[in-house]
Formats: structure tokens, sequence, C-alpha cells
């Protein structure tokens, strides 16, 4: 039976990816090695494995010495930077409205994750759960670290710095903290092994103003708009293929490895989809090719590159078989189209 892949947006890399760079972690290395796009985290757009970031950071870990390695970069992160949810979380009026921001948009850039709050009594318990069978998979806990940091960054925009939570639950074994805690969860009572990552703290604190508010509405919690990954598993496969259209040969075992499967049974599911690897590559090429020839500056030989191909005759051909016209002639149409 096939699956979607689990997919993360690359704002939420971009961040941990900047700092690992500031500790003298081999960026670049640690990227390619987990078939990571290499290039263009100034402004990252489209989605890459879970799992592979993940990894990256159990590797970063290791070749670092830094077992907490997810708690270190989200001390290091501002929120407003954390991802694409983060200019919204820090916008909001107060501590409960951007935990509502959070919830609301942090499904587009992590879709398997749900945030919540629940109230007992006088306490409020800021939930995270990640919906995901891959739990024991090499690298979960750092993600689950640098996810509960930065929850904790968020209530102490209200409570102050030095806020610690008490009470905490977290998905993980207790074996997978291999690391011990944090400074910021020394004195914590931590459960293992539960339905959420949470921590309590005051439900007053919910009601509390964030610093410097923004006067506009910004913050408020509508539908995400623009980039949403896929809920399909042909779809999750494309995203994940789309960054490294320009960096890498699209080989069918990248494939399999992103679907975590043997490449026989790919082709399997592929042909059970009514497709095949080959027409997988042609939409991700014509997709990338056609947002790059977007912008009239850009030359065809440079997008022939851009999209895996050597020289511009092959691209033409494939464009022509993709669209049915030429690349020249395509462009041309759309600024016939524009001009009226």
């Amino acid at each position: 039976m096939t699956q979607k892949i689990e997919l993360l947006h690359r704002s939420t890399l971009c961040p941990a990816i900047a700092i690992l760079d500031q500790i003298g972690a081999p960026t670049a290395s640690l990227l390619r090695n987990e078939r990571l796009p290499a290039l263009g985290y100034d402004e990252p757009t489209g989605f890459v494995p879970t799992f592979s970031v993940w990894s990256l950071l159990d590797s970063a870990a290791r070749s670092q010495d830094i077992p907490d390695i997810g708690f270190r970069i989200a001390e290091r992160v501002t929120i407003h930077r954390a991802a694409r949810w983060g200019p919204k979380v820090v916008r909001a009026p107060t501590l409960h409205q951007a935990i509502l921001a959070m919830k609301t948009h942090v499904r587009s850039d992590m879709p398997n994750v749900e945030i919540e709050i629940s109230i007992r009594g006088e306490e409020a318990w800021f939930q995270r759960r990640h919906d995901t069978e891959c739990r024991h998979l090499p690298g979960y806990e750092f993600g689950e670290q640098y996810i509960l940091g930065l929850m904790v960054q968020i209530v102490r925009l209200v409570e102050g710095a030095d806020w610690r939570p008490r009470q905490v639950t977290v998905q993980a074994s207790e074996g997978q903290w291999r690391s011990g805690r944090p400074e910021f969860l020394r004195e914590a009572h931590i459960d293992f092994q539960q339905t959420w990552t949470a921590f309590a703290l005051p439900r007053s604190a919910l009601r509390r103003r964030l610093p410097s508010t923004h006067a506009s509405q910004d913050w408020l919690p509508l539908p995400p708009a623009g980039e949403l990954p896929a809920g399909d598993f042909l779809g999750s496969l494309c995203q994940a293929l789309t960054p490294l259209v320009h960096e890498r040969e699209l080989t069918i075992d990248l494939g399999a490895e992103f679907v975590s499967t043997s490449e026989r049974t790919l082709r399997r599911w592929l042909a059970s989809e009514g497709t095949s690897w080959r027409q997988v590559v042609d939409r991700v090429r014509c997709d990338a090719a056609l947002e790059l020839m977007a912008d009239p500056a850009r030359s065809l030989m440079d997008i022939s590159l851009q999209v895996g191909y050597s020289q511009q005759a092959h691209f033409t051909r494939a464009f022509r078989r993709w669209m049915g016209e030429s690349p020249s002639d395509y462009r041309r149409s759309g600024q016939r189209g524009d001009a009226g």
C-alpha cells in the first residue's frame, strides 16, 4: 500500500542550518549525505523528507559531540525566524492568541504536527503531538527537542527569559533522551512515551500580552496560503524531489530511499498509480521549468541547466514532449496573454 512521504517545509530547516554553520558543523557534507538540497536557504521554498532532517540532526549531534543539539539550536533561534509560522506568532496580542496562530499555521510547514492548549484547573498545558510511526528512526528525539525548545521560547515572550516548566511530557522514550536534560529542564518532572510532548504553565499567562505587539491584525490565525504539502503519494514524492532537480540526477534509487522501500517495490507502486519513474521525473522537471520561465530575465540555457539538462537542445525536445510546443513558443504565447 502506497503512503505519502512525510514532508517538512524548508523554511523550518533554515535556522537549524544557519546555527550548525555557526558552531562549525560540516553542513555542506551533512546536507549532501542526507540527500537534502544544499542551495537556496536564504529564500527557502519547497519541501524535504522529514526523516532526512532527523538524520541530519543525528549526524550533526554525533560529529560535533552535542547530544542535546535540538535544544541548543532552539535556544539560538528567534521565534519570528523559526519558520513561516514564526512572524504570525510574534504579532499576536496575547500568549493565548500566539499559540492559536502557531496551531493554525504550523501544519503548513509540518503537516504531521498538531498543536493544542489544554486547560486543567489553574494550569494550561501547551501541547505538541507528532503523528508518525517513525519515532524509532535516528534523530527523531532531536526534532522533538527543537520544537519543545521553541515552545518554551514562546512562553518566555511573556514570562521572561528565566521561566522554566516544572511538569513535562514527551513522546520519545527515556532511552532516546540519552543526552540528559538541558539546563531549563533540570528541575522538571518528565514523563516519557506519552501521547503529547507538552508542559504546564500558569493559566493566567495565557492572558498576558506579548511585547511590541503590532497594530495590524496580521497575526490572525486564518488558514495558511501559499505552498502546502501534498496529501497524496505521488504529490509528496514530487515535492520531495523538486528541491534537488538542479543539484543531482533524479535516479530511482533516490526515490526508493525517500519512500523507504526497494526500487522494485517503488516501480510497482508507481505502476499501480498509472505512471512510471520517468513520468515522475518529467513532471518534476516540467513544473520546475514552468516556474523558472515565469522570470523573463532567465535564459533558456540557464533554465535547461537548472532542471537537469546539460544541453539546451535536449531541454527543448523534452519541453516539446511535455507541453506540445517549444520553450520559446511557450514564452511568446505567455507574453501575448499578459499583454492582452
